[in-house]
């Protein structure tokens, strides 16, 4: 099976997920010569035309885990954002050593849906956006091993592919999706935090104006001189808290701190990545 291009499609506001994806496409592009086409719909203005996907195509398409699940606010644009008919597809999911639970099996089934061919499949875990400490320092050179050894495999199977030989991959998870995650406190019980904004520390934020062009809702303005205002919709990325350049911005919510104990508590013990051929 020929293959000319290698569309790297992903949402990462953290970069994890861009790590990730970027990792497999450039050995499958590599040992397949084709190029790399980025389509990544992290911010706003990045998902206002409609992916075609050509028969010579591969498409890697990556995705961090919220709650188990896809990123919510995006599934209506991921449904609707692509066309191609039978071309083949990687879907990949990112997740912060907790679990995946059936993100995997969702981003596989609606790309299956728009007409794409899963055919491989993968599960990464990386450090939390949540924690300084769950799966620090990942991806680690051994996760990076083994992705490109992954990324090898995948290309090998599409040198030896003949036209519409290629299988479905076979994603373990329900399709649709059964429920989401709920995150609990430390105490075991649930940790409503879901409508908690990140708070702009007056004393150390340096009015650079960065976060608000990080932001994947388009939720933090800032008029000149002015502190950040962060309203509306906010979907825990982190990507304001993270990126930063003067630590300004945390989230001070007390179930939100206390459901990031618990993870801490919980899921220090190393995820291993699931690779699906």
């Amino acid at each position: 099976m020929k293959i000319k291009t290698v569309h790297k499609v992903l949402f990462s506001p953290a970069g994890s997920t861009a790590l990730i994806a970027g990792t497999i496409a450039d050995v499958i592009a590599g040992e397949l010569q084709a190029e790399i086409c980025v389509h990544d719909y992290t911010l706003p203005g990045n998902r206002e035309e409609k992916m075609v996907f050509e028969k010579d195509s591969l498409v890697i398409w990556a995705s961090p885990v919220y709650a188990g699940r896809l990123p919510n606010k995006l599934l209506d644009y991921v449904r609707s954002s692509f066309s191609g008919a039978g071309v083949p597809a990687i879907p990949v999911v990112v997740y912060g050593n907790r679990s995946y639970d059936e993100a995997l099996s969702e981003l596989t089934g609606i790309l299956r849906e728009g007409g794409l061919l899963p055919f491989a499949a993968a599960a990464v875990p990386t450090r939390h956006v949540f924690s300084e400490i769950l799966g620090a320092g990942r991806p680690d050179q051994e996760d990076l091993d083994e992705l490109k050894a992954f990324a090898g495999k995948a290309a090998e199977m599409l040198k030896s592919a003949e036209a519409d030989s290629l299988k479905l991959v076979q994603v373990p998870g329900p399709y649709p999706p059964l429920a989401y995650y709920t995150p609990l406190k430390e105490d075991g019980q649930p940790a409503k935090f879901l409508k908690a904004l990140p708070v702009v520390d007056p004393e150390r934020c340096s009015l650079c104006g960065s976060c608000t062009t990080l932001c994947p809702m388009d939720s933090i303005k800032m008029e000149p001189g002015k502190l950040p205002v962060i309203s509306g919709i906010c979907i825990k990325c982190q990507a304001c808290i993270l990126r930063c350049p003067s630590a300004a911005i945390e989230i001070r919510d007390e179930s939100f701190h206390s459901h990031r104990k618990m993870l801490e508590k919980t899921f220090l013990k190393r995820k291993k990545a699931s690779f699906l051929l």
